[in-house]
């Protein structure tokens, strides 16, 4: 064997239960489950049957398990199937039996009658419950990623970085039973120890290193970017200075295809990058797999019911000249990308092999909801993969606990520079004059918490702790990097702002409610619902954990 392949799937979703309105928010969390959460956790099963291991490792963020965990995600998604069965049902009945779109539309009963029969009786309506079994069996790992997704090297308070990481691990003990190994960083985005400028107000001081929270917390691994390593610093290897191009590899210490300790004093925190010639074949609108034409059109949906029947056809041609889909075309497809994938990961293991003497490590993550949701075919082309791998057995697929585990020796130490995965390799995706209002508002409510917490030393009761608790869970719903990502690129742009103008609004109202509380000892009627109708709508972390406000 001439080496190991780690493919990685993340999958979060901003909070939005209670929250959301069509076209965005609850419908997001019931699109994912039917069309990526759900085919991926058949393939799994499926493959377990035939005897394959998966090896995959599944992100699954802090938020996805505790919508998926509500009675309210439940009903919910019951009601969003019904309403889809129904819709195809009423479109067929518009369509003459020999129409093209009759087959399509039957395709589409069939899919949604089978999620809506899994959900029920195979995963007895708990998704989490599946993931959890199917680790437990050794088929998959699970990890986790930032407990709101939040954006870690801008916030300005280490509380909430602690806080963000803190969350994130209980919220994984309590749904998978045991602390993650990993942790999938929001954006990949990393700062290293060193002097802080806070982009608003200009102010300069040293600061931890992300790792330290993450070691803090027991975390063991992580996934950066990979120009993150190439335009680093190799310790005692200063070799690498270079870009990493999609089609070449690196040799020595900066080699992607090799895993790395980030360096810290004493620090054992690993970090794997993204390989960027099998990362290409995937992401890519322009050169990857989900762009080919025989595969569904996203974009296109037939009015009313919202049916997928047309194929890419061309990247370059319009919605309106798109052609029917043909799900046996797409199929084969799947399986001639598979077999491409398999042959693109032996090449790049064996040419590694050949030059270092050494098995490669290619870490492929990939967002999750890309498989089955965006790529329709994406679940299919997985499952392909796995077992392409297992005949040819030159590459075989492994968890990244299990490779780890496996490793002799400490491996080599390197400095991590700043940035993300973002255009550009910084954070102007996340930080830009579009979005600058948002970090303001941020670290507003970061010096509003740390505040709230040190006025309230010594003097809190039940209801005090019931409003700081609060007002953490809104500040964490605050910090996601989903805000400042949707008004950057215009996606869901006015449902972001609303979302950052609201947590911002509610965290100042229950600091006025804790001021006049600790003043007065008490809280009047409107205050007391005011307070309870927020808990009752942003009820993720029921047990948090305020202690990361109080002395860092």
């Amino acid at each position: 064997m001439k080496g190991k392949l780690i493919l990685l799937l993340h999958a979060h979703l901003p909070y939005v239960l209670s929250h959301g309105r069509w076209p965005h928010g609850v419908d997001w969390v019931n699109e994912a489950c039917a069309e990526t959460y759900i085919p991926l956790l058949r393939v799994f099963e499926d493959l377990s049957k035939e005897g394959y291991t998966s090896g995959v490792t599944v992100s699954l963020s802090p938020t996805v398990c505790e919508m998926l965990s509500d009675d309210e995600f439940v009903r919910g998604f019951e009601g969003y199937l019904s309403e889809r069965i129904l819709a195809t049902e009423r479109e067929l009945k518009a369509l003459s039996t020999d129409d093209p779109l009759c087959r399509l539309a039957l395709m589409w009963l069939g899919f949604y009658t089978s999620v809506s029969k899994d959900f029920r009786e195979r995963y007895n309506q708990d998704i989490l419950g599946a993931f959890r079994r199917l680790q437990e069996a050794g088929s998959i790992e699970v990890i986790t990623t930032c407990a709101t997704h939040g954006y870690l090297p801008l916030l300005s308070d280490d509380g909430s970085i602690e806080l963000q990481v803190k969350e994130a691990v209980k919220t994984h003990i309590k749904y998978f039973g045991k602390e993650p190994a990993g942790m999938w960083l929001p954006e990949c985005a990393y700062r290293p120890e060193g002097l802080w400028h806070n982009p608003i107000t200009g102010s300069t001081l040293h600061r931890k290193g992300i790792e330290r929270f993450l070691e803090a917390e027991g975390i063991r691994y992580v996934f950066l970017d990979t120009h993150m390593l190439a335009g680093g610093k190799p310790l005692f290897y200063p070799l690498l200075h270079a870009k990493v191009e999609a089609e070449h590899d690196v040799l020595g210490m900066g080699s992607p295809r090799s895993p790395y300790r980030v360096f810290s004093l004493g620090g054992a925190l690993y970090m794997f990058t993204r390989d960027p010639a099998t990362g290409v074949q995937v992401w890519s609108s322009q050169w990857g797999y989900p762009g080919d034409g025989s595969y569904l059109e996203f974009h296109k949906k037939s009015f009313p019911a919202g049916l997928r029947y047309w194929r890419v056809t061309s990247r370059d041609c319009g919605l309106g000249e798109k052609s029917l889909y043909n799900p046996d075309e797409a199929a084969r497809r799947a399986e001639e990308h598979a077999a491409h994938f398999v042959g693109l990961v032996e090449g790049l293991a064996s040419s590694f092999y050949e030059r270092t003497g050494s098995a490669a490590t290619i870490a492929a993550p990939y967002d999750a909801e890309l498989f089955g949701h965006w790529w329709y075919e994406g679940p299919m082309w997985l499952r392909s993969v796995i077992k392409g791998l297992y005949r040819h057995r030159t590459v075989l697929p492994t968890t990244a606990r299990s490779h780890i585990d496996g490793l002799q020796g400490a491996g080599p130490q390197v400095d991590i520079p700043e940035g993300s995965w973002g255009d550009g390799g910084d954070h102007k995706v996340w930080l830009n004059d579009q979005t600058r209002w948002i970090w303001r508002c941020i670290y507003s409510a970061e010096s509003v918490m740390r505040r709230a917490c040190e006025l309230s030393q010594g003097r809190r009761g039940a209801v005090a702790e019931r409003i700081l608790k609060q007002m953490a869970r809104e500040l964490l719903l605050l910090e996601s990097s989903d805000w400042p990502f949707l008004v950057t690129t215009g996606t869901a742009k006015d449902y972001a702002q609303e979302r950052v103008e609201t947590h911002f609004k509610d965290i100042k109202r229950l600091a006025m409610i804790l001021e006049r509380y600790l003043k007065e000892g008490g809280i009047n009627r409107e205050e007391e619902g005011l307070v309870s109708r927020l808990e009752q709508r942003d009820n993720i972390f029921p047990d948090i954990d305020i202690s990361s406000f109080e002395e860092i």
